[in-house]
């Protein structure tokens, strides 16, 4: 194989390894301005993002843990910022995440949703699928006796 032609293939290898998670994620390709939003590039490849991070901590799965995440610290969950606040969205079922639109970078802290601000409405969801269950009150500490 000429040297040329083994180089173009080792790039065109490497440029499309970093779009192979895109579709693992609800609107990966929607998020503007980046191609793969798991890098720290927007061209995807080479060092990952704290969103790329979290989606390697979690085998590569889209799931509630990940959308529930604030991987950039900006306030807003990534599901918030993907258009799947609920956690809902699945590779497998082919459905369209809860929005399309006004989709922000779960890597990018100065990149936030425009139209959908804080505080979050979860009535999307019916409730936040983020809070855990709460908690049982704490019980108050016995008195001790008096003595008189």
């Amino acid at each position: 194989m000429q040297p040329r032609a083994l180089l173009f293939l080792c790039c065109a290898a490497a440029a499309s390894a970093f779009q192979i998670y895109v579709p693992d994620n609800p609107n990966g390709a929607n998020v503007p301005g980046v191609a793969a939003i798991g890098h720290v590039a927007p061209g995807g490849g080479g060092v990952n993002n704290k969103y790329g991070l979290a989606f390697a901590a979690n085998l590569y799965v889209w799931n509630l843990t990940l959308a529930c995440a604030d991987s950039d610290n900006d306030g807003y969950p990534n599901g918030w910022e993907l258009g799947d606040p609920c956690g809902n969205w699945t590779l497998a079922s082919k459905a369209a995440p809860t929005w399309t639109t006004d989709i922000s970078h779960p890597g990018l802290r100065s990149s936030v949703p425009q139209t959908r601000k804080l505080p979050l409405d979860w009535t999307v969801c019916g409730k936040n699928p983020c809070a855990g269950p709460a908690e049982a009150p704490l019980a108050s500490p016995p008195r001790p006796a008096l003595r008189g």
